[in-house]
This record gives C-alpha cells, sequence and structure tokens, in this order.
C-alpha cells in the first residue's frame, strides 16, 4: 500500500509540473518590431536658408508599410545641429525608433581643407580680462594638452574633442572631470576661418560658449596651425592655439 500511495504521488507531481508548464507556454506571445529604413542616411546636411523637406523614412512591420511619429523640429534659417526621431509603439505597448541627425549651415562656404589629427596646446590666454591679458602658464604650471579634431559627416565639418584645451576638465581648480569637457563642432569655411555649430552648454553648469566677436579662429594652411577664440558665459574670453 505505501508503495502503490508513493506512486500515486509521482505522479501528481509530474501532471502539476506538467500543468504548469504549460499555463508558462500560453502565457507566451511573440511581439513585432518595425524595421527602419532613414532615407538619404542618419546624418544629413542641409543648406542653411532653404526649406527643409524631410526625406522620410521607411518603415515596415511584418513587411507591411506602417506611418511612425517624428519628433523633433529642423530651423533651416539658423545653422546648428538637429535630432529627428521616428517613433512607433507596437499593439503590445513597445516602442522603438530610429534617429537622423541634420547639421543646416553654409554648404557652399565650406573650406575643402582637411585639418583632422592629433594636436597638443601648450598656451592659453585670458583675452578678457581690463588689465589685460593674462597666461594661464603663470598660475597652472606646465601646460601641455592633447587633443583630437575628427573629420564631420560631410565637407567642411569637423568635431574639436575639447574646444577648451581641457581647462575645466583638467585643469581649473585641480580639474572637474570629463563632464566638463566642451566637444565642439565646427564649420571650417573657405577661407579656414572657423564657424561653431553646436552651442551646447557645459554640462552641468550651462554656461553658454561662443567663438569671440571680431576675434579670429583660423586655420593656417602654412604652419597647420590652429587657433581658437572663445567667449565663455559671455563674461570670460580665451585663447589658444592647437599644434600638431
Amino acid at each position: 500500500m505505501r508503495k502503490l500511495y508513493a506512486i500515486f504521488s509521482a505522479a501528481l507531481l509530474i501532471f502539476a509540473a506538467s500543468c504548469e508548464k504549460e499555463d508558462h507556454a500560453v502565457n507566451q506571445r511573440v511581439t513585432y518590431y518595425p524595421v527602419f529604413e532613414v532615407v538619404g542616411g542618419a546624418t544629413y546636411a542641409h543648406q542653411v536658408g532653404t526649406p527643409w523637406v524631410d526625406p522620410g523614412i521607411n518603415a515596415t512591420l511584418k513587411g507591411e508599410p506602417i506611418t511612425v511619429e517624428t519628433i523633433g523640429e529642423v530651423d533651416a534659417s539658423t545653422s546648428g545641429i538637429y535630432q529627428l526621431v521616428y517613433s512607433y509603439t507596437n499593439v503590445d505597448g513597445f516602442e522603438n525608433h530610429a534617429t537622423r541627425t541634420v547639421v543646416v549651415y553654409d554648404i557652399a562656404n565650406a573650406g575643402a581643407a582637411d585639418i583632422s589629427g592629433k594636436y597638443s596646446s601648450t598656451t592659453l590666454i585670458d583675452t578678457g580680462r581690463a588689465s589685460g591679458p593674462r597666461n594661464w602658464n603663470e598660475f597652472l604650471g606646465s601646460f601641455n594638452y592633447a587633443l583630437n579634431i575628427e573629420k564631420g559627416p560631410a565637407k567642411g565639418l569637423f568635431y574639436i574633442s575639447d574646444l577648451m584645451v581641457g581647462f575645466y576638465w583638467k585643469f581649473y581648480n585641480g580639474g572637474y572631470g570629463q563632464n566638463y569637457a566642451y566637444r565642439a563642432f565646427v564649420l571650417l569655411n573657405t577661407d579656414n576661418t572657423f564657424s561653431l555649430l553646436n552651442g551646447d552648454d557645459i554640462d552641468p553648469w550651462g554656461d553658454p560658449i561662443y567663438l569671440t566677436a571680431g576675434a579670429t579662429s583660423a586655420y593656417n594652411p602654412v604652419s597647420g596651425d590652429v587657433v581658437v577664440s572663445w567667449d565663455y558665459g559671455g563674461s570670460t574670453k580665451y585663447c589658444t592655439t592647437y599644434k600638431r
């Protein structure tokens, strides 16, 4: 009798386990995500001052075309970097998206020189002082900062790894960390001067940075040097030279 009871108990356990497995399978379902093709590419160069027409996106779900939501706007009258997000949420509530970066600038005025490469800066001048320029080397000691200039997505466009040559990232008050580097996106014009395309603030202070009005920020094709003058926070002006 004890043997029969044991066999019966084992059968109940097997039945219960099989029921649990079956219920789990019933609760599963397959969800489908859309397939996106960003027409014209994920990075798009647009001539400033001309009407912006989004090339659009081809989006399908299980092989059938779908309509997506476009988030973001492009101000074609103002040079800069703009982000567009193409988003779709399926019937199960799962969102998926694709992005496009639109660079609005004067394409006709883009310089042909390739200034990408590794540079170093050994001089940082505070040019905004009423008492006259101050060389920060006097306060920072041996100032030597390595930086990179990378090619951007189209002719004349470049990324500078830190426009401020590590001033707030590594040097001032011992350095505040990498979040205080300013990755600049610039246009090299046909006359070898620069235009700053991104007006990003330094995280997390939120202080604006501009190329200094009236000062020359330019590439010297003879020496290969890059001179940059910028206005920080509307009150402080700096100038530095990048050397290959």
